[in-house]
């Protein structure tokens, strides 16, 4: 080789230790199965859990929407009206085993749009694990709301708006719940329909 001129190599060939090239890798690891598939040239790439999580049943995605409506205090809530669009906010609420409630200041778009359009939409959770609840939204003045949900509703946000003026509370009548966790779920995620939580699935 003359000085100053780099040498020539051939190209190596991937490594079959480095990069499979079978279709399909299986890796065992622990009791998990991961399927590895092979993008051009021969590496590959993770394609995530073979199997789906196994589906709850009605009766277990029901518990499991008691329990988080009644754990969580944090949701995302949609409102809409003709003219404005659709409008998302997070808020804080407080569960009473039958209602949600909230709130909000006088002058907010939510309030607005719940003045014109009470029928809102709400969620909690992820988009692999997500309880979404179709309500009826109802303003509460707060000279008119019960003591006890003003306070727990205080305890469960941080926010009190008994002492900060220009607040009104809103209470959300659930009608329609799904749950679902992932795709395997799809089926069967309506655990209450028309206000009633249900014993055999519908759709």
């Amino acid at each position: 080789m003359r000085p100053g001129i780099p040498e020539h190599r051939a190209p190596l060939a991937p490594s079959p230790e480095r990069y499979p090239t079978r279709r399909d890798l299986l890796i065992q690891g622990g009791s998990t199965k991961v399927r590895l598939r092979t993008r051009p040239g021969g590496r590959v790439c993770n394609s995530g859990p073979m199997d789906q999580v196994p589906a709850r049943n009605l009766a277990e995605r029901r518990k499991a929407a008691m329990e988080r409506l009644r754990s969580n205090n944090n949701l995302w809530l949609a409102t809409a009206s003709d003219g404005r669009g659709p409008h998302l906010i997070p808020v804080s609420y407080w569960w009473d085993g039958s209602w949600l409630t909230t709130a909000t200041s006088e002058g907010s778009r939510t309030l607005k749009n719940v003045r014109t359009q009470p029928q809102v939409r709400a969620a909690i959770g992820s988009t692999g694990d997500v309880l979404m609840i179709d309500a009826t939204a109802t303003i509460v003045a707060v000279a008119n709301v019960a003591t006890e949900v003003a306070e727990r509703y205080a305890r469960a946000s941080g926010n009190d708006p008994r002492s900060v003026p220009g607040f009104v509370y809103i209470q959300l009548v659930p009608g329609r719940i799904q749950v679902w966790k992932g795709v395997a779920e799809f089926t069967g995620r309506t655990v209450m329909r028309a206000g009633v939580w249900l014993d055999d699935p519908i759709d």
